[in-house]
């Protein structure tokens, strides 16, 4: 499966940063590479950094790899997919095309990994 098919279809990814992984939300192409969005990032009390580029392009068909970084499907019993499923069920509430405004707004800003 290409990656923007699981993201439309609301597929439970993580990411793999080494020492944690994160759930994606969204994925933007950017000039320096991809930048991925942390579920929450609309809720300034959950995400305080929920932009995060990386400076690599994305290989595979599941699991996928962004630079030196896995991407994976989740199902239930992975230990994030409450969070994905929360998630899932309140991003259902908010207008999805303010929220793709604001992204790709906020795209054209620089980001880190750091976080």
């Amino acid at each position: 499966m290409k990656i923007l098919d699981a993201i439309k279809q609301k597929t439970p990814i993580v990411i793999d940063l080494g020492d944690h992984e994160r759930l994606i939300a969204e994925l933007i192409k950017h000039p320096q590479g991809w930048v991925f969005v942390d579920i929450w990032w609309t809720d300034p009390l959950n995400s305080t950094h929920p932009f995060h580029l990386v400076e690599a392009e994305i290989t595979g068909d599941g699991p996928w790899r962004l630079g030196p970084y896995e991407i994976t499907e989740i199902n239930a019993g992975h230990h994030l997919y409450s969070d994905w499923k929360s998630w899932v069920a309140a991003s259902r509430k908010v207008d999805s095309s303010r929220e793709r405004a604001a992204m790709s707004a906020s795209a054209s800003l620089d980001f880190d990994i750091t976080e």
